[in-house]
């Protein structure tokens, strides 16, 4: 006999059973359409079926029936909603996963909706029911509080399925913010299913994003990431051919400073999956870290082969063909990687960086500019924008980013010492002296030992023209001071310490001292500066520096960024 039959044969003897009594049957006038239900519900495994079923079970409880047949009803009803209800759920995400943009997926989540949303009117503990419209939920365009309300209650009705909460304390993770939360939902997941790696990297991975926190200390940083490397650890013991954990385990490794044994994970990753783009370039930068160079290219270059389009391994084989002096070839990179994507950040950061180390800090402060728009609050931008303005002898300019800087700056006092230090120095080259010294006052503050800051205070205190600044017993204890950071081994230091005990009018030791910067055997440059001194202070006349040039105007280097575009373009 055909086991579907029997089984049917035996519901309806105990539906036959339950109803007994000429009043039993006038209760359950629904009984007919609720036989054709059941004998419907053994066979059907169609949608069109499913919703037949509905339809017959419904009508039964129209129609009328006694309390055991509508508890059954009611069960046989909502066990059909949960079948059609969860088959529907699967199909959405599938199709979502495959592609998110068919409507098909939204109609699917609806009507999937709609059967699951019935489950949990007839049983409010029915747990995978939930679990379902939680994952419906966070598809795109989801309700993301349905989606958490759902996933508490399939955790706290599923006691007895493992499988079952362990998934969803995994999909709660993403739904909670507290990360003391997330970790202890990862824990008790792992310790339902102790033999799932999925769920020992999942906890692997969120130590590993963990560890990228700003406001955590060293010692927290290295206790998570030794967490996650022995998940992924134990993970590949469940499965030594899983590839994406070794090459999460590479990762970690990279992160412990630790390059030679990531190198090993991520060539070990390879041997499993040689075709994974990303671990080639994560290998790459073990390899970087190991000053393999010339290795690190052929990655490099392998990958961008496999993926011409990936401007993140262009970027960094520019990055690899500086650091092999292969200027050129790093700029065909960077201009290949802005060509496919115009105006990207870290594109236009990198070739103002060639720009300003091949002197053309015109290009580098137009591409500083593009990166300006984007973000218009960076400090640091505009420190390095000042920084190039004063090498390419725009001290003025210069002055104007670092004042930008200060205004802008949301960081502790403290850290304001370079921006400080920096424009005084700016403000020296322009002749404001007075400005020049409260900058420098201000930076002397944070950092009262530092020999370059010391020097040029000392300097401009003991050669101003102005009588009003000048200032020869500061000079000179900030001068010595100086010399004792540097051991009295720097000719330019000696040389303000001369210059300032010319001021004070100690003439002996002003010319003993430049003697001695003369015998430190300055270079070619400052040879001539020293002499000219000596010469003054022979003749007993303080030296005097009034700095008052005008901003030059940078020519555009544009041979080799010209070049290289061509090249790019053949």
């Amino acid at each position: 006999m055909n086991v579907c039959h029997w089984l049917r044969r035996m519901l309806l003897l105990l539906v036959a059973l339950l109803v007994s009594g000429s009043a039993a049957r006038a209760e359950n006038e629904g009984q007919a359409s609720l036989d054709k239900a059941i004998d419907k519900k053994l066979d059907a495994e169609k949608f069109e079926e499913l919703a037949e079923v509905i339809k017959l079970t419904e009508q039964a409880l129209k129609e009328g029936l006694d309390a055991p047949n509508t508890a059954f009803a009611k069960n046989l009803l909502a066990g059909t909603y949960s079948q059609r209800g969860l088959t529907l759920a699967e199909l959405a995400m599938q199709t979502a996963a495959r592609d998110p943009n068919r409507p098909q997926w939204q109609q699917l989540r609806a009507a999937a909706m709609g059967d699951l949303e019935k489950v949990v009117e007839f049983d409010d503990k029915a747990a995978e029911a939930h679990f379902a419209i939680a994952r419906l939920q966070l598809l795109p365009a989801g309700k993301k509080d349905r989606a958490k309300t759902a996933i508490d209650l399939a955790i706290e009705h599923s006691p007895g399925n493992a499988a079952l909460q362990a998934k969803a304390l995994l999909t709660r993770v993403d739904l909670i913010e507290d990360a003391d939360a997330q970790q202890a939902d990862l824990d008790k997941a792992v310790k339902l299913q102790p033999k799932e790696k999925e769920y020992i990297r999942a906890r692997g991975i969120f130590n590993l994003l963990r560890s990228g926190k700003k406001d955590d200390d060293a010692t927290k940083r290295e206790t998570r990431l030794k967490a996650a490397l022995a998940d992924f650890d134990a993970a590949l013991k469940l499965d030594e051919t899983d590839a994406p954990t070794e090459h999460l385990r590479g990762l970690a490794l990279l992160e412990l400073n630790q390059p030679e044994e990531a190198e090993k994970a991520f060539t070990h990753s390879l041997e499993l999956d040689d075709k994974n783009t990303k671990t080639i370039a994560q290998r790459a930068r073990a390899r970087i870290a190991l000053k393999k160079f010339e290795a690190a290219l052929e990655d490099l270059t392998r990958g961008i082969e496999r993926e011409p389009n990936d401007t993140g391994l262009l970027l960094l084989r520019a990055r690899v063909r500086q650091m092999l002096n292969q200027p050129d070839e790093a700029q065909k990179d960077v201009e290949a990687a802005l060509k496919k994507r115009p105006g990207m950040p870290a594109g236009l950061e990198f070739r103002a960086l060639l720009a300003a180390n091949t002197g053309d800090y015109q290009q580098a402060l137009a591409d500083c500019e593009e990166l300006l728009k984007l973000a218009p609050d960076n400090t640091q931008l505009l420190v390095q924008m000042g920084m190039l303005h004063a090498i390419a002898k725009q001290p003025r300019k210069a002055i104007e980013r670092y004042t930008t800087a200060l205004d802008k700056f949301k960081g502790e006092e403290k850290d304001k010492y370079f921006i400080l230090r920096s424009r005084g120095d700016a403000y020296l080259g322009v002749g404001k002296h007075a400005e020049a010294i409260a900058d420098f006052e201000a930076a002397y503050k944070d950092k009262p030992k530092d020999s370059g800051l010391l020097n040029n205070l000392a300097w401009v205190l003991a050669t101003s023209p102005d009588d009003k600044i000048r200032d020869g017993k500061r000079a000179i204890e900030l001068a010595k001071a100086a010399c004792e950071e540097t051991e009295y081994k720097a000719p330019h230091i000696m040389s303000t310490l001369a210059a300032a005990y010319a001021e004070a009018g100690d003439w002996d030791e002003a010319q003993k001292t430049i003697a001695r910067a003369l015998e430190l055997k300055p270079s070619e440059e400052h040879l001539d500066q020293l002499q000219k001194e000596q010469k003054s202070y022979e003749k007993k006349e303080p030296w005097r520096e009034l700095q008052n040039e005008p901003d030059a105007e940078t020519p555009m280097n544009r041979v080799k960024v010209k070049d290289a575009v061509e090249a790019v373009k053949e």
